[in-house]
């Protein structure tokens, strides 16, 4: 079912989710295991930085009174920011490698699917106009 959200002379139909993933699910076949592996890398990020603000507060509560625990608590914190740093842009280059990979794909099927169209059509829109249509439409 395609459903309009434009007037009919701005022409593009938008479509609803189903269909879309339908069209969109093989280009992410194969990649969702590294998805996962991206999704648990920022959770170990997100703890990673609620555990150092958790010992920054101690650190606090301590008020300087042992040196020693101080620079203990400085440590867990620094260790902590770095972890969290680590995993967040692990699992972000993580989800750029998934994404660029299903572009790919995306582009391939356009590709094909526009070389099996009649040559007249080719002819008519010209080379230039069709590629960027093509790749606007997925880079969006």
């Amino acid at each position: 079912m395609t459903t309009s959200l434009v007037p009919p002379a701005a022409g593009l139909p938008v479509r609803d989710g189903l269909p879309v993933r339908a069209w969109l699910g093989p280009a992410f076949t194969g990649s969702y295991g590294r998805l996962l592996g991206a999704e648990a890398l920022l959770l170990v990020g997100s703890g990673a930085s609620l555990a150092s603000s958790w010992v920054m507060g101690r650190a606090v509560d301590l008020g300087g009174s042992d040196p020693g625990a101080m620079l203990g608590a400085a440590g867990l914190y620094l260790a902590g920011v770095a972890v969290s740093a680590g995993a967040t842009w692990a699992a972000r280059v993580s989800i750029e490698r998934v994404a660029q990979a299903a572009m790919l794909r995306v582009k391939e099927r356009l590709f094909g699917h526009v070389i099996g169209h009649y040559i007249a059509l080719h002819d008519e829109l010209g080379a230039g106009r069709l590629l960027s249509r093509v790749n606007g439409d997925v880079e969006a």
